[in-house]
């Protein structure tokens, strides 16, 4: 029914879900009225979503909500472009580094999972331990339980937990890959330097500069419902490079604590995402030779 396609390695999500919603637009002349638009959408086949890196078969266990599930693939599909490009970075500066991959780039903490598993591994293994965590309040990488504010579910709290964890490991990925970058430039005798990329802020550091926007606030969700201002207008206040959020056609989230954290890890990612484009840039530019190529992909769902 749908055809996501990335158009560059590194793909910014918002531009992801407005092609989904140009095709939805389409779709929507055909069924005005919006239950037989639900009706519709639900005949989307998730089942297939086991090539994707952070989703299972269906998205959710135990529950369907098609328009989140629809974010999820988006979400995905971005997730799955990167994992791809920075796989495409690391095996040419690994040719000439020498060595083995997974010995020069970190695996997910705690976790304890390696890159090269991620570029196998079916979504399962990933979201079991998660889910496992969860359930026995165990310690998760870089994010704090209780995940939501005021509502607990697991099966929301798993996903948005393993797509927080994807996010976060892959600013670590641009630590590891700059770092592989100057070696290869030493070992080379090139005189080039790496661009500055930006620092990019942890979940945590974004929720703490959100409270200080407001300091009678304790909680980002009630600021969002008492100052009548979107978590989207909130993030743009920030002294920190934001991405834009664009128009919404469809809500995809169910509450705004969810929102709340959905946004927040955006954020992180579209930072880690523009310090990416930079490397990608830097290594065709200066190290063109080595015969770096960045495939892209297309979803049909």
């Amino acid at each position: 029914m749908f055809k996501i396609c990335t158009d560059s390695p590194v793909p910014n999500v918002e531009d992801l879900k407005k092609s989904f919603q140009d095709q939805l637009k389409v779709i929507m002349g055909q069924f005005p009225n919006f239950e037989d638009l639900m009706v519709e959408l639900r005949k989307i086949k998730t089942e297939v979503l086991g090539i994707l890196p952070t989703l299972i078969d269906g998205v959710y266990e135990a529950y369907s909500n098609i328009l989140a599930e629809i974010n999820e693939i988006i979400d995905g599909i971005k997730a799955a472009q990167d994992l791809l490009t920075y796989s495409a970075l690391i095996q040419p500066l690994v040719s000439v580094i020498g060595g083995v991959i997974d010995d020069l780039v970190p695996e997910i903490p705690i976790l304890g999972i390696k890159f090269t598993e991620l570029l196998t591994m079916d979504a399962t293994a990933l979201y079991t331990a998660v889910k496992e965590a969860l359930l026995n309040g165990l310690e998760l990488p870089f994010i704090k339980l209780p995940l939501f504010e005021g509502f607990s579910s697991l099966a929301q709290e798993v996903v948005y937990a393993v797509k927080a964890i994807f996010t976060s490991y892959k600013t670590m990925l641009v630590t590891a890959v700059q770092d592989m970058i100057n070696q290869v430039l030493d070992i080379l005798e090139i005189a080039a330097s790496l661009p500055t990329l930006f620092t990019i802020p942890t979940i945590e550091d974004i929720e703490k500069l959100l409270l200080a926007l407001f300091p009678e606030y304790t909680s980002i969700v009630q600021m969002v419902k008492e100052t009548g201002k979107s978590i989207t207008e909130l993030l743009a206040m920030l002294a920190i490079p934001t991405p834009n959020f664009g128009d919404v056609l469809i809500n995809f989230y169910s509450n705004i604590a969810l929102e709340v954290k959905e946004r927040v890890n955006q954020v992180v990612d579209y930072i880690s995402g523009l310090n990416l484009q930079m490397l990608v840039d830097f290594v065709k530019d200066t190290l063109g030779s080595l015969g770096f190529d960045f495939p892209t992909i297309c979803i049909e769902f």
